[in-house]
Formats: structure tokens, C-alpha cells, sequence
């Protein structure tokens, strides 16, 4: 007998669908912070000058996501959707370059 057509009371039936894991469809960027995404290098370079016994002057030159690897979204996962499996975009988190200058005394 099925309950609701999912459910089986035999105890000898056993109703399989699919071979994929339960969260085989995860993405990674999902579980992560948006400042530790993966494949993402962030540099750093600081230059310290003495201008004064007391006085120095600090520069910095900072790049975020510095080699501007495309961070994918998640695949779709809605079963009935024609897009399904399918990635459709990407985070808008493209190469960031700052500079700065700071006077210590």
C-alpha cells in the first residue's frame, strides 16, 4: 500500500530516486563569508618612510581580488525549472585598487 504515492508500508520495498548526495547541488560561496571567498588573492604593499626622528610618512597600495577571478553563483536547484543545474550568473565583486598615505608622529 503507498501513502500519498512516496510512502510504502512493505518493508521489502525500497523506493530509490537518483544517485547524487543530498547536498551534492551546494554551492561553496554559499557557506563562506564575502571577504574569504575562495580563489580570491588579496595583496598588500606598505612602505614606511622616516621623514623626522619623530615623524614618518606610511604608503600603501592595497588590491582586492587582484588577478579578477569570476566568482560563480549557485546552480539552480528548482527540480521543474528548464534552467535546472544551470549557472545564470556571478557576484559583482570585480578587481578593487586603493591607495594610501599616512602621516605618523
Amino acid at each position: 500500500m503507498w501513502i500519498g504515492g512516496l510512502i510504502s508500508t512493505r518493508a521489502s520495498t525500497v523506493t530509490r530516486r537518483g544517485s547524487s548526495g543530498r547536498t551534492s547541488a551546494r554551492s561553496v560561496a554559499l557557506f563562506r563569508s564575502a571577504r574569504r571567498r575562495p580563489e580570491q588573492l588579496d595583496l598588500s604593499v606598505i612602505k614606511n618612510t622616516r621623514v623626522s626622528e619623530r615623524t614618518q610618512l606610511q604608503f600603501r597600495a592595497e588590491a582586492i581580488n587582484a588577478l579578477n577571478h569570476p566568482q560563480f553563483t549557485a546552480p539552480n536547484t528548482t527540480p521543474t525549472s528548464t534552467a535546472f543545474g544551470t549557472v545564470t550568473g556571478e557576484f559583482a565583486w570585480p578587481r578593487v585598487i586603493q591607495f594610501g598615505l599616512k602621516a605618523l608622529f
